[in-house]
């Protein structure tokens, strides 16, 4: 098998274009299918070692297919499932992205007006949008020549939607049923009075952080919390010798998913220690327990394992 040639950072612009251009070629016969890595480190001719600056990769679609929320990418595939089955209710045998934007807006418009729960109740509005998203998002995925969203060969459907949604609201849809209470002081209170949180025991302790986190971080549960690290936290002493600690390495969240490289917090946050966290953290400071987390730190790089 050929490999690549190291460059000569001290050639000349025709011996560095030949390079280049050989190391191309080079490049061209190796194996489409080929399973063995470029490697790293490679050996030049006088036996010093240079880094290979272009390592291999995974392919385009399975790259994408990693970036993709896990999320988005479960209920895409339940929506187009469920849209699925409508089509077949229709005698509709082709998938979405073979049907022609005339009859798909039409399919979508009736789906969208007949689509129900499965005790036969309605939708709420921002489910029934969530349809529409998927099938969008599923059209894209597939090469798709139109968007539900913008062209205008999906103007009824569009059209469709918005009603639905107004005449969803009119019957008393779209007031988050399912939202979450805000906590109450007297609830962490007695919580903590309880032991429910507290550093007495390994679950209690993980309740403890889950809760700073979640609360004073604006971590979501789920994955922005599970994807946690060691070193991601840092306590630290302000001039006065107040404790407190910081979220300073924040990873992709839902609404910050690092596509655009100037979307960041412009404070790190961060909680004071008070009298209800201070022995959680106290109990990290001896010197048993510091010793396993910096060893944790080094083996298991996950915060909750």
């Amino acid at each position: 098998m050929n490999k690549v040639e190291n460059f000569d950072t001290d050639l000349n612009d025709e011996d560095l274009f030949n390079a280049v251009e050989t190391a191309l070629f080079n490049l061209n016969q190796l194996p489409a299918t080929s399973e063995t890595p470029i490697p790293l480190v490679q050996q030049n001719e006088q036996g010093s070692s240079s880094v290979n600056r272009f390592v291999k990769h995974q392919t385009l679609d399975e790259f994408l297919r990693e970036q993709q929320n896990d999320n988005t990418r479960r209920k895409t595939m339940n929506d187009i499932k469920l849209f699925q089955s409508y089509l077949a209710s229709k005698n509709e045998s082709r998938f979405p992205q073979y049907i022609p934007p005339a009859d798909l807006d039409d399919y979508i418009s009736v789906f969208l007006l007949s689509v129900r729960k499965r005790d036969g109740t309605e939708f709420e509005p921002a489910t029934v949008r969530s349809f529409v998203s998927s099938i969008n998002r599923h059209l894209i995925m597939n090469g798709y020549k139109f968007s539900i969203m913008t062209d205008a060969q999906f103007r009824r459907c569009r059209e469709i939607l918005a009603a639905k949604q107004k005449q969803l609201k009119s019957i008393g849809k779209g007031n988050r049923p399912m939202a979450a209470d805000e906590i109450t002081d007297d609830e962490l209170e007695t919580m903590y009075g309880k032991k429910v949180l507290s550093p007495e025991s390994p679950s209690s302790l993980i309740y403890s952080l889950w809760l700073i986190c979640t609360l004073h971080f604006g971590m979501r549960p789920g994955k922005e919390t599970h994807d946690l690290k060691w070193g991601d936290i840092d306590l630290r002493s302000d001039v006065d010798g107040n404790e407190y600690i910081v979220f300073t390495q924040e990873r992709q969240t839902k609404t910050r998913i690092g596509s655009n490289p100037h979307d960041i917090r412009k404070t790190k946050p961060m909680h004071f220690l008070n009298s209800q966290t201070e022995t959680l953290w106290c109990s990290t400071k001896n010197s048993e327990v510091s010793d396993q987390v910096e060893c944790w730190k080094r083996t298991v790089p996950s915060f909750w394992q």
